[in-house]
């Protein structure tokens, strides 16, 4: 049982991390269209 939960919990951080990254990656992605609106 505390096995299992223990897996849980590494998991629930790695995809954490992972949804981390991408929000970042999206922000960004964002930005670049947003600037590429205002310059044209």
């Amino acid at each position: 049982m505390f096995c299992a939960l223990k897996n849980n919990i590494h998991l629930y951080t790695f995809f954490e991390q992972r949804i981390k990254k991408f929000k970042k990656v999206a922000e960004q992605i964002e930005t670049c269209f947003y600037v590429r609106a205002f310059e044209n």
